[in-house]
């Protein structure tokens, strides 16, 4: 396997963040080596705890049959290692480890993209206001970056796809569940284009990639992934 399989285990292990694998990297040079690493060597960066804890994991993942079941998911993904990985995003402070990609996971570092996020509480001007901005933008050869939130974020999305555009949906939740539910239709869209091609693609780069119940508040950590996607926002 190459080194780049061996940041999936690390993505869904709790416990070990973009701040220690970053740690573990510094130390064992790569992620093959950290995932092999020897007990004495990991309880100095982990701890006594959380080395126990990963031992255990990693007897009982088994990377190819993860792979498997990403792919039978029609789930890829990008890691820090990949051309495709954001280069803005990778600039910040302890970037996420990876990212799940649902669909054309080239359009990760296409530009020019530009963020459209707003309340889930839209006005009838607001909606009116986030069609002409979206549809423009569009227009003009921007991508779409927006959240797939109710309101001002799922408003982005439409009138882009409408405008025959590329939209990227940022998910605060696992990439293979559609949220809100009354939102399904437009992952849908998203990833099919309205002529059913699969030119849109979805993301999701929080840490675990099993679907997740999400907060009742957009994941701060996908509102960094949004704004760092883009090299302009508007709010």
């Amino acid at each position: 396997m190459t080194d780049r399989e061996y940041f999936l285990p690390f993505s869904v292990f709790p416990g070990i963040g973009p701040v220690k694998f970053e740690k573990l990297i510094k130390h064992f040079g790569t992620a093959r080596n950290a995932w092999e690493a020897p007990s004495a060597g990991l309880r100095i960066l982990l701890g006594e705890k959380l080395t126990a804890k990963f031992e255990k994991f990693r007897l009982e993942f088994d990377i190819p049959k993860f792979k498997k079941q990403l792919h039978k998911k029609k789930i890829d993904y990008v890691c820090l290692l990949d051309k495709q990985y954001p280069s803005l995003l990778k600039q910040i402070p302890n970037p996420p480890i990876l990212l799940f990609v649902k669909g054309d996971k080239g359009l990760l570092t296409q530009d020019p993209a530009i963020a459209v996020v707003g309340t889930r509480k839209m006005t009838g001007y607001g909606q009116e206001i986030t069609e002409l901005f979206a549809g423009q933008l569009t227009d003009a050869g921007f991508i779409i970056v927006s959240g797939m939130a109710i309101g001002v974020d799922g408003q982005a999305h439409k009138s882009c796809l409408e405008s025959g555009g590329k939209t990227i949906a940022v998910l605060g939740n696992g990439v293979d569940l559609p949220f809100p539910s009354s939102n399904a239709h437009l992952y849908d869209r998203i990833l099919k284009g309205d002529t059913g091609s699969q030119r849109f693609r979805l993301t999701h780069y929080c840490k675990v990639w099993a679907a997740v119940w999400p907060a009742g508040f957009r994941n701060p950590r996908a509102n960094y992934f949004i704004s760092f996607r883009s090299a302009s926002s508007l709010n």
